[in-house]
C-alpha cells in the first residue's frame, strides 16, 4: 500500500506551526446515510484460481504464498502507447510461487488486483469454465470458448486483441500484410501470446458526488457491507498551506477530509479497523471502533 508522504524540507519550513495540523471545521452540511449494494456478478466472469480483479487484494494474494515482483508487458499499449484514460492506472506486477502462468497486477493507488495476465505456461479454466492449455492455444481456439468477441488493435501496439470488457486475447500483428481491417482468417492459427482478465474497479465501487458532498463505499469492505463513507473535500486557507503551495509551484494543496455520519476503514484483509460517528460539522461524536 502506498501512503504520501510530506515534504522534509516543508516540514522544516513549517515546524514552527507544524506540518499536519487541520483546522477547526465550522461550515454545516447537509448529508443523508446512504447504502450501496455491490453487483457481485463480476466475480463470476473475472475469477482466475479463486481470485478475482477490483475483490483480490495484495494482501489477500500473500497469504497464499510467496510473492515475487516481475516486470509486465502492457500488451494492450505497447511500449509506445500512452494511456488516456487517468482513472486505471497500475502498479506493480507479482508472480505467486505455487501458481503457474499467473501475473497479478495491482492499482497504483490501492491494494486491489486490477488485472490478471495468463502467460504461455497457464494452464486451467478460464473464468467461464473452460480448461486452455496457452501452450497450444490459438484465435480459432479463443473464438471457441469466448465466441462472438470484438477486435481491437492500437497502431502503437505489437497486437491484436480479441476481447470483451473484462476478457482479452492478445495475439502478434503481422506487419507483412494490412493491418487494417483485420484479415480474421489470415490469424486464425496465431498463437495466442497472452491474455488479460481485468477490470475496472472504480466503475464497480461507486462514488457518487451532491454539491460538495462526496458519497463513497470504503475501499477493502465485504461485499455483506453495504455502507457508505460520506465527506467533504476543504481546501485549507491557512498560512502554511499557501506556503506548501508556493515551495511545490502549486502542484500540491492540502486539503481537509471533513467526515460526515457513520464512518468506517477496512483493513486490505477486509477486517474493519475503525468505526467512528460524526456530525454535520465534521466533528466525532461517538467512537465505535
Amino acid at each position: 500500500m502506498r501512503y504520501s508522504k510530506p515534504s522534509f524540507i516543508l516540514c522544516i519550513l513549517m515546524s514552527a506551526v507544524g506540518c499536519s495540523s487541520v483546522q477547526q471545521n465550522t461550515t454545516e452540511y447537509t448529508f443523508e446515510q446512504r447504502t450501496f449494494v455491490v453487483d457481485t456478478s463480476f466475480v463470476a466472469h473475472a475469477s482466475i484460481n479463486n481470485t478475482c480483479p477490483c475483490k483480490t487484494t495484495f494482501t489477500d494474494l500473500s497469504k497464499l504464498g510467496h510473492l515475487q515482483p516481475v516486470t509486465l508487458e502492457d500488451m494492450a499499449a505497447g511500449k509506445y502507447c500512452h494511456s488516456t484514460d487517468a482513472e486505471h492506472r497500475l502498479g506493480d506486477a507479482y508472480t505467486l510461487s505455487k501458481v503457474k502462468g499467473v501475473i497479478y497486477e495491482i492499482e497504483e493507488n490501492s491494494e486491489y488486483v486490477a488485472k490478471i495476465h495468463l502467460t504461455k505456461d497457464f494452464e486451467g479454466k478460464l473464468p467461464n469454465g473452460q480448461y486452455i492449455s496457452m501452450k497450444n492455444l490459438t484465435l480459432k481456439d479463443a473464438k471457441r470458448v469466448y465466441p462472438g468477441l470484438e477486435y481491437g488493435s492500437r497502431d502503437c501496439s505489437d497486437y491484436w486483441n480479441y476481447n470483451n470488457d473484462t476478457v482479452n486475447f492478445y495475439f502478434k500483428v503481422d506487419r507483412r500484410i494490412r493491418r487494417y481491417p483485420i484479415d480474421e482468417a489470415h490469424y486464425l492459427n496465431s498463437s495466442i501470446e497472452g491474455i488479460d482478465i481485468v477490470l475496472w474497479c472504480y466503475k464497480i465501487y461507486v462514488t457518487t458526488q451532491e454539491k460538495e458532498v462526496w458519497y463513497e463505499r470504503p475501499p477493502y469492505a465485504p461485499f455483506s457491507d453495504n455502507h457508505m463513507n460520506i465527506y467533504v473535500w476543504k481546501r485549507r486557507r491557512d498560512f502554511r498551506s499557501k506556503l506548501r503551495e508556493i515551495v511545490t509551484l502549486g502542484t500540491q494543496s492540502n486539503y481537509d477530509i471533513i467526515k460526515l455520519g457513520r464512518w468506517k476503514e477496512y483493513l486490505p484483509d477486509h477486517e474493519l479497523m475503525i468505526e467512528e460517528i460524526y456530525n454535520s460539522r465534521g466533528d466525532m461524536t461517538k467512537k465505535v471502533k
